[in-house]
């Protein structure tokens, strides 16, 4: 060994930093404090070299300066990239590139070490450089010391044999809050999700790992009592308890409240996304929140080191409540923390009872048909996201609720899409009936003008037909306001003559909108819903005082809203549906206590709902897929807005409404039977399902075929391919297409 003195400074000094620092300052990586830290002090050594070990030294005194020149270019290097990498860390744009890049060179080559190594090996190459023996067993200490290291590697052993525990894994850094711990480890990459054991009763869930030189930095959750900073950490399987239907994702993050929850999440979190649900307790009790949104931050890891993660934005829906299949409402908000769960994304299956489902769970939400009614609904929307699909549903239970629905509709889809139960005989005797009784005084010119044209007369036949609806059995009514024909006198009558103009669809949704409320008001204040109004294109029909250049439009929109504001005492409620809500009546807007709103991209739109839901919900309007929306309000069985998807329409009618349309009367105008294959519950309509022949018909649930009887008219189920003969009188019958390809029924001559 070099003897104490000037022969021994480097060796020994660059032996004891090498030690201390390896073992006690960097045991598992390197930041850029440390690496600037190393490069100062070699710098320091370099520069302050002796001369007199120069003159003692065992090689030449040029080689000596040329390595003091090369140790000082490389203490530089490190100096420079550890204060790039410590002043550039919260920079952004090229400046983050540069400060990753320097993080990493000083990170790799900037460790103890390396460093000290290297004051270590040039100081015995200074010295014994000309005793080869001397060099070879200091370079085989250095070796077994530095790379081998053979008392840490021999430590994990005896902690085995004499705890009878597993390998160490890391060590306990630090408590950063209530139930979160870092570890600080240099073994084998753990991952997301996987258990640790620290002490001896700890649990620790890695919910964050940031890769450090060669080391990790890892955020647990701890399960159990709060381990000590400096216990080791080890590899353990998870607990036998633990709830496979729940993923554990992060914890609760400052900034939470008691609507709004957030939750770190590692950068990488392919199972996350908008709209799924995370469960945390308050207070012992399990509460769900929904996912609605997310942000991309970072933070420095013992001071430099630059981690990246994602903090999302859940909102509080509530608790769970199996029997009454409903959220219930929760106080408080989560500890500061707390472990919060991923719900793991789960198939959900049709149930009759509900509207939809919250994406990717089977956590269903049902509509009260009562209150969609008396609290009035709002349905937004672009085109195409299944805003009318779903209104049918909502339709279609209101009506199985006994509830009867008039339907304002421009568009003619309603009428097609209830045949069912909204007979074509049955709509055409109302346009002829109000027809007849508008057409003779289209022309009927008066001395005033507020009393010429036909509007008096519609006003009358309108609110007739609505009077005989409403006593009638029959639950569903579909007006075309462009299908009428009303005039008014324009100017006063001179000479006998005056001028005339339509009135337009605005002004006919006004008037019957306002004859359906006078018929309600006659019988009284209503505790329940009697009359759902639907109002489908309400952009049209009521249009905002300021989308129109009609004078006329503007009042008649006021006075629609008016009747809507009025009706709710007598049971009348609406239903409204647009595309376009800036274009829409506030007046009756702001009256909607129940809105879904699917993807949207109207800014007047956000801006509405905002005051509803809040600004993080309205956010997600734009990324919404297709019959997915936000819904909220009086008839939504979960108290708190929440993002829903909504039935599949074949499936709701297959399922639902195939059995509860048994229920609701029919108008005239149909010759349906049922279905006359055992345990179907389906109808087979001989007028109404398309075909060409009125001899055939088709179930609307099976699918089997039916066939009247050419000559007794009995009605029977066509299952052979050939001729099938009737019960009834004989004759033979045979299902075969005409030259267009429709299915026509020939009745067989038996002498052919």
């Amino acid at each position: 060994w070099p003897a104490f003195g000037a022969q021994g400074t480097w060796f020994y000094g660059g032996l004891a930093i090498l030690l201390l620092s390896v073992a006690l300052q960097e045991p598992f990586f390197t930041t850029p404090a440390h690496a600037l830290v190393n490069g100062a002090a070699l710098l320091l050594a370099a520069v302050t070299f002796p001369s007199s070990v120069a003159s003692e030294a065992a090689l030449p005194s040029t080689a000596i300066d040329a390595g003091r020149v090369a140790v000082s270019v490389y203490a530089g290097l490190l100096i420079v990239t550890g204060l790039t990498a410590v002043f550039t860390k919260d920079l952004q744009g090229r400046w983050s590139t540069i400060s990753r890049l320097a993080t990493r060179i000083s990170g790799s080559v900037g460790t103890a070490r390396v460093v000290y190594s290297l004051v270590y090996v040039l100081g015995i190459f200074a010295v014994f450089g000309k005793d080869p023996g001397v060099l070879g067993w200091l370079l085989a200490f250095w070796f077994g010391v530095v790379v081998v290291r053979p008392l840490e590697r021999a430590a994990p052993y005896w902690v085995f044999l004499s705890r009878s525990t597993p390998t160490p894994f890391g060590v306990v850094r630090g408590v950063r809050s209530p139930g979160l711990v870092t570890v600080t480890a240099d073994g084998p990459p753990a991952a997301t999700g996987s258990w640790l054991a620290a002490g001896k009763e700890t649990l620790l869930r890695v919910l964050d790992i940031s890769q450090a030189g060669s080391g990790q930095w890892i955020l647990a959750s701890a399960v159990g009592p709060l381990p000590a900073v400096g216990d080791l950490v080890r590899v353990t399987d998870p607990p036998s308890d633990q709830d496979s239907a729940f993923i554990s994702i992060g914890p609760v993050e400052p900034g939470s409240d008691i609507d709004r929850v957030r939750v770190r999440v590692p950068a990488e979190a392919p199972t996350v996304r908008e709209g799924h649900l995370v469960r945390v307790p308050i207070r012992s009790q399990p509460t769900l929140f929904q996912i609605i949104g997310a942000v991309a931050k970072r933070e420095a890891v013992d001071g430099e080191l630059e981690h990246r993660y994602v903090e999302l934005t859940a909102s509080k829906i509530g608790a769970w409540d199996p029997g009454s299949r409903r959220f219930e409402q929760v106080p408080w908000l989560p500890a500061p923390g707390a472990l919060v769960e991923l719900v793991v994304p789960d198939a959900a299956e049709f149930d009759p009872a509900l509207v939809g489902h919250i994406p990717n769970t089977s956590y269903g939400i049902s509509a009260d048909p009562s209150l969609l009614v008396t609290h009035n609904t709002a349905v937004l929307g672009i085109l195409g996201v299944g805003k009318t699909y779903f209104v049918f549903e909502l339709i279609r239970r209101i009506v199985a609720a006994g509830t009867k629905v008039v339907v304002l509709d421009i568009t003619d889809q309603y009428r097609d899409e209830f045949r069912e139960i909204f007979s074509e005989a049955y709509e055409q005797s109302t346009y002829d009936t109000i027809g007849a009784a508008i057409a003779p005084t289209a022309a009927n010119v008066a001395r005033g003008k507020q009393d010429g044209g036909n509007i008096h007369e519609f006003r009358s036949a309108i609110e007739d037909d609505l009077r005989s609806f409403l006593a009638s059995p029959y639950l569903l009514k579909v007006y075309n306001p462009d299908r009428f024909v009303v005039t008014q006198q324009t100017i006063n009558e001179f000479s006998g003559s005056a001028a005339f103009a339509p009135l337009t669809m605005v002004e006919v949704t006004r008037l019957i909108s306002e004859a359906l409320l006078s018929l309600l008001q006659s019988e009284g204040i209503a505790t329940s819903a009697k009359v759902a109004l639907v109002l489908e294109e309400a952009h049209s029909l009521v249009p905002e005082w300021n989308s129109t250049a009609y004078d006329g439009d503007r009042q008649a929109s006021a006075g629609t809203a008016k009747a809507v504001l009025q009706g709710r005492k007598y049971g009348m409620g609406v239903i409204l549906i647009t595309q376009r809500t800036a274009n829409v009546t506030k007046t009756i807007l702001n009256q909607c206590h129940t809105v879904f709103a699917l993807r949207s991209f109207d800014a007047t739109g956000m801006e509405f709902l905002q005051n509803y839901v809040g600004q993080d919900y309205v956010r997600t309007l734009s990324t919404l897929a297709d019959r997915t929306g936000v819904f909220f309000g009086r008839a939504s069985s979960c108290p708190a807005p929440v993002i829903l998807q909504v039935n599949d329409h074949d499936r709701m009618i297959s399922d639902f409404w195939t059995n509860a349309r048994l229920s609701v009367p029919r108008p005239p105008g149909y010759a349906q039977i049922p279905c006359l294959s055992e345990e179907c519950l389906g109808l087979v309509d001989f007028d109404n399902d398309g075909e060409v022949d009125p001899q055939i018909a088709t179930c609307d649930r099976c699918g089997t075929l039916h066939i009247e009887c050419t000559q007794c008219e009995e009605r029977m189920m066509y299952l052979d391919k050939g001729i099938q003969y009737c019960d009834q009188c004989g004759v033979g019958l045979e299902v075969t297409h005409d030259e267009h390809g429709n299915l026509v029924v020939w009745e067989i001559d038996p002498w052919s």
